[in-house]
């Protein structure tokens, strides 16, 4: 007579799935949680290239801080991100206009840069 219940090859079977299923999402939760933090960082890395533009738009074009060359400023470190580097080139291709191109990344997460270039009219005022 046959008694009720599951046998030892159902229950290891069972065991296995299940196994094999928390392994799928466990891995799933580690891919979806560095792209979280790629993101986070990248959110924070344009919130500062965005703030220096617009310190660099509210100058007169003719300023001092618009003079064509190369510059470099390294901030502070950030919550998330530790020490940052702003770098930026300022080059005239008219007299009436100004290229800059921007780089921005964490000194600790360089493959992590982030890059802009905006031009800067004397006509259009931005």
């Amino acid at each position: 007579m046959k008694q009720p219940g599951f046998s030892l090859i159902e229950v290891l079977v069972a065991m296995a799935l299940v196994s094999f299923l928390l392994a799928g999402m466990g891995e799933l939760l580690l891919h979806s949680l560095q792209a979280k933090r790629k993101t986070d960082d990248r959110f924070e890395l344009t919130a500062l290239l965005t703030a220096k533009m617009e310190s660099l738009k509210s100058q007169p074009f003719d300023s001092a801080e618009l003079q064509a060359g190369s510059h470099r400023l390294d901030i502070a470190p950030e919550p998330r991100l530790g020490a940052v580097r702003e770098e930026w080139r300022i080059e005239n291709p008219s007299l009436d206009m100004k290229k800059i191109n921007f780089q921005i990344m964490a000194l600790q997460k360089q493959d992590r840069a982030l890059r802009a270039v905006l031009l800067f009219s004397r006509h259009l005022g931005f």
